[in-house]
């Protein structure tokens, strides 16, 4: 136990970027938004409209498989991809800052209840994944992760380390930390939580910026999130 001087170490880090990506699986197929999805499209397009999507970045993509149907509306930037199809409503979106938050939300969750009423149709499950990419700005990145091996991990394998990482996992949750391969002396972070149906978008996003800013503190990682 720390006494009550002892400060953890914090290390200031840049993130380059990241990835947000949602997904809501719908309890019973919507297979009659799909032949054809006109409909489904139109109605979407008018709610989305104002968050910044066009007529431009509306794709309709089917398949022989009608899970495989699928109607996406992107726009950029942020880099936003909005899909619907007759088993799910998926958003990622790229490098999102926490402080345009609540705009974003409004224009999913507009989107997603736009699809569940029109449809009369309920989530069965609700997952949030972030996928970043952390670059500490002056210490090694296998200095702030080599505290979370024990010594028995580091004697499964002689010689020096050249990094440690982990995979954590909880009920409904885990968190993945591992080198990352496109930043140099950069960190790859994975949160994923699974979701209650009935969670609201803003309860989710809340969890989420919670799971980042505990990590962060543990590693004492120093940085906006």
């Amino acid at each position: 136990m720390q006494s009550g001087s002892a400060q953890p170490a914090k290390y200031k880090i840049q993130i380059p970027s990241g990835q947000i990506e949602y997904t809501g699986v719908f309890k019973e197929p919507i297979v009659s938004s799909f032949f054809p999805p006109s409909g489904l499209i139109e109605d979407l397009f008018r709610v989305l409209k104002p968050y910044g999507f066009s007529i431009d970045g509306i794709e309709t993509r089917s398949r022989e498989k009608i899970s495989d149907c699928v109607v996406e509306f992107r726009r950029t930037p942020p880099l936003t991809s909005l899909k619907v199809s007759p088993g799910k409503f998926t958003v990622t979106a790229d490098d999102l800052d926490w402080s345009t938050k609540d705009k974003f939300i409004e224009g999913m969750n507009a989107a997603l209840q736009t699809v569940l009423n029109r449809e009369h149709a309920e989530l069965e499950s609700q997952q949030i994944v972030l996928a970043m990419h952390v670059q500490p700005q002056d210490k090694p990145r296998m200095d702030i992760t080599a505290p979370l091996l024990s010594d028995t991990a580091y004697s499964l394998l002689a010689g020096e380390p050249e990094f440690q990482g982990m995979v954590l996992t909880r009920k409904g949750v885990s968190v993945v930390i591992d080198a990352s391969l496109v930043h140099s002396n950069g960190l790859f972070m994975r949160f994923v939580r699974q979701h209650k149906s009935t969670a609201a978008l803003a309860e989710i996003a809340d969890q989420l910026y919670a799971d980042e800013a505990h990590v962060f503190e543990v590693l004492g990682l120093d940085g906006e999130l």
